[in-house]
């Protein structure tokens, strides 16, 4: 493959994950908030993190093995409601 044939071709795979990522951002935005207005019609909590800030640094959590056993995830996620 030619030089100009591998940037076309990475230029390319760059575009498509950018699409697949805002979608899933629109995705779980949407998601969130649909939540939220559940919880404030019943009275009840939700996260106010978007994902992108979950995936941030500030908000990440490490775990005794990786991957992050479901039992820890939970725990991390009441444990943030507490906050």
């Amino acid at each position: 493959m030619s030089s100009a044939g591998f940037l076309r071709a990475a230029e390319g795979e760059i575009r498509r994950r950018y699409e697949q990522d805002s979608a899933v951002q629109y995705i779980a935005d949407a998601l969130r908030m649909i939540c939220e207005n559940t919880a404030n019609l019943s009275g009840g909590r939700y996260i106010t993190a978007s994902l992108a800030d979950l995936l941030r640094d500030e908000y990440s959590y490490s775990c005794e093995q990786d991957p992050c056993s479901a039992e820890e995830v939970i725990e991390h996620i009441r444990a943030a409601l507490r906050e």
